[in-house]
């Protein structure tokens, strides 16, 4: 006898159902991001495969809104910045909460975003009788980085267990996900997507751009993305080359004013140039004017795989990076490496790209080589959703193409379909 399928999704921390009410109302996906939005993505399966769900996130604005087979809520995390104890506790009164709500949604299959709760909570979904999948935007710990110390090594094995005995599949944005997955002693399926663009606004690089070598970094301004150690590589890499130099930083965030003290104190900041958060047409005009993307993210922090660095690929950039971003596996061809937490390994390659036009010709041809991934529909998360479901629910069909689920020619209106049955 079948039945029909019921999802829980929980996504990452953005104003779910202010984008429910756009999509709805006939938005394309998130017009100020580069990508196509993960949400976006999301409802447009849901609705061409006539899917029952109930979707949340953590935005702490809560707010409910219901638009056909599809609830949609923002459901905030208390305690999220809390101390000690006060942070666990909160996460475990978060995951009761959500394991209640796909209870009561009679879900099929809870798919948590890495980040929604702690691996080792996972379990609480089973108490509700609620089979688990993860959906990794992000590592369990920096690559080539595992975690030290006593309570680091308690959590990743804490950890290790929740994923061993509650969850029955996973999907995840790179190799370095997979291969934490499996570390983890998980046996269950593993099935990996890319980020997803849309190809307009990537077509061209900007001609004349004069002498200077431009660098780019985009992102969160905060310690941990490696932005006070770019100060120092720039130091460096000023006093090495015999051609301008100039560095544009594109993002905000808590460190901006420091990181402009320390640009001045290593006076560097006539050649550094703070853009703030950009739009989309003026982040893509940066991407075509520079010569060299620079990811320098610290051990400190877990990257699943750096957007900005599919972004690079596709506007044809060289890219310079360490294992820590987790893209090399992803975009072999495109990036010179440099060692993680040393602003002179990062001055190195820089100064290696700037100095060797055949070796910056080399990766910028293998980041458009690579970019095809990017806007491949085959290797969406929508693909990787729905080729799990069909390992876990044996009666499942894929489908054959995932071009429909982003053309724009089809409203909305016309994707509900009817619901499809699982054994």
């Amino acid at each position: 006898m079948s039945k029909s399928l019921r999802l829980f999704a929980a996504l990452g921390p953005s104003d779910l159902v202010g984008v429910a009410h756009n999509v709805a109302a006939g938005q394309r996906d998130v017009l100020s991001e580069t990508s196509i939005a993960f949400s976006f993505q999301l409802f447009r399966y849901l609705q061409t495969r006539g899917i029952e769900a109930v979707t949340t996130s953590s935005f702490p604005e809560p707010a409910r809104f219901r638009w056909g087979k599809l609830v949609v809520e923002n459901v905030p995390r208390r305690w999220d910045g809390a101390p000690g104890l006060r942070h666990y506790l909160g996460h475990l009164a978060y995951a009761f909460r959500l394991a209640l709500k796909a209870r009561r949604a009679r879900a099929n299959l809870a798919m948590l975003d890495s980040g929604t709760v702690p691996y080792f909570m996972m379990p609480i979904f089973r108490l509700f009788g609620v089979p688990v999948a993860i959906n990794f935007h992000n590592v369990r710990w920096p690559a080539g980085a595992p975690p030290q110390g006593g309570k680091a090594r308690l959590m990743r094995s804490l950890d290790s267990w929740g994923i061993r005995h509650a969850v029955k599949g996973a999907i995840g944005c790179s190799p370095e996900c997979q291969r934490q997955f499996i570390d983890s002693g998980a046996t269950a399926p593993f099935h990996q997507w890319r980020a997803q663009f849309r190809a307009a606004g990537f077509d061209g690089r900007s001609s004349g751009r004069g002498d200077a070598f431009r660098i780019l970094f985009v992102g969160r301004i905060e310690e941990s993305k490696g932005v006070f150690d770019l100060v120092q590589t720039v130091s460096l890499l000023r006093q090495r080359l015999m051609r301008p130099l100039q560095v544009d930083i594109c993002g905000d965030g808590p460190a901006r004013v420091r990181l402009a003290e320390a640009a001045g104190r290593a006076r560097v900041d006539d050649i550094i140039q703070m853009h703030g958060r950009l739009d989309r047409p003026q982040i893509l005009e940066r991407y075509r004017n520079a010569d060299v993307l620079v990811v320098p993210s610290k051990t400190a922090i877990g990257e699943g795989m750096p957007m900005v660095c599919a972004e690079a690929a596709l506007a044809g950039l060289a890219i310079v990076t360490s294992r820590v971003s987790s893209a090399l596996d992803v975009l072999d061809g495109a990036i010179l490496e440099a060692q993680p937490d040393d602003p002179a390994s990062y001055a190195d390659a820089l100064e290696a790209l700037a100095s060797d036009p055949e070796l910056h010709l080399r990766l910028s041809n293998g980041g458009r080589v690579q970019a095809a991934q990017f806007l491949d529909r085959a290797y969406s998360y929508p693909a990787a959703v729905d080729r799990l479901l069909a390992d876990l629910f044996p009666s499942w069909d894929p489908l054959a193409s995932y071009e429909s689920l982003f053309d724009d020619d089809c409203p909305p209106s016309t994707r509900a379909g009817t619901p499809t049955a699982i054994a």
